[in-house]
């Protein structure tokens, strides 16, 4: 999916697992360093630094333990000269997601912001709904705290060429999204609406569900199941975020 990878900031480039083998990619874009992250990412090239998470494009994976890690790797790269190939499978949701994640903690632009700027990069860039969740509350906790520990870490980065480009990129998105009759921005279809800390809310009524279900026994898990999965359903109700397969 996608024609080739997509440069966003200065060094960082987000394409697919075909990207991730292409010779004549990798030696135009002067791939020095691949962050690989799919069901069975491994190190293929022994000319290149690999970091590599095995991931499912779905929901419920967890990401945002992998951020910190990626975040450095991303960002050491960077500094050293080199330019870095987030990939997964298509190039659209896990990808994307551990590079707005980057974005968000070396600018001060919400999530929503760096997708764009994602997007107006690389149109087919997607997260799912639940990575989505997950950048919103990695927005609320962890950001913070990962902000600062880049700063510590890489005390002579200079946010000022990445700002710059980012203003550049949200300027073009908006430009190209605006709607010409109505002189206002459509409702935006790849980004959902979501609640503050909806991923912590999803996950409490998964455990609270969990939980009812082990003390009632096998009956109690039927019905609570069949509750829970209504709540999902009315809660979430017109958001494909299963559908889609990274």
């Amino acid at each position: 999916m996608g024609n080739g990878m997509s440069e966003v900031l200065k060094g960082i480039f987000v394409g697919n697992f075909r990207d991730s083998k292409d010779e004549t990619q990798l030696g135009n874009n002067n791939i020095t360093h691949i962050l690989s992250i799919h069901d069975n990412a491994k190190p293929i090239r022994p000319d290149k630094e690999y970091l590599c998470f095995s991931a499912d494009d779905a929901p419920g994976q967890n990401l945002i333990q992998f951020f910190s890690e990626s975040n450095n790797f991303i960002h050491k790269c960077r500094l050293e000269g080199g330019n870095v190939l987030i990939h997964c499978l298509a190039g659209v949701s896990r990808s994307v997601t551990l590079t707005v994640a980057y974005m968000m903690t070396v600018t001060d632009y919400k999530w929503e912001d760096c997708l764009r700027a994602v997007k107006t990069c690389r149109t087919v860039a997607h997260p799912n709904f639940g990575f989505q969740r997950q950048l919103q509350e990695y927005e609320y906790s962890k950001l913070a705290e990962y902000k600062e520990d880049i700063r510590l870490k890489f005390p002579e980065y200079l946010p000022e060429e990445d700002i710059k480009k980012m203003q550049a990129l949200l300027e073009k998105y908006h430009q190209e999204n605006k709607d010409p009759n109505q002189g206002r921005e459509p409702h935006e279809g790849f980004i959902y609406p979501l609640p503050r800390n909806a991923y912590n809310i999803r996950i409490k009524k998964e455990k609270e569900a969990r939980e009812k279900a082990e003390a009632q026994g096998s009956t109690g898990t039927t019905e609570s199941t069949a509750s829970a999965t209504s709540e999902d359903s009315s809660e979430n109700a017109g958001m494909p975020f299963a559908d889609q397969q990274d």
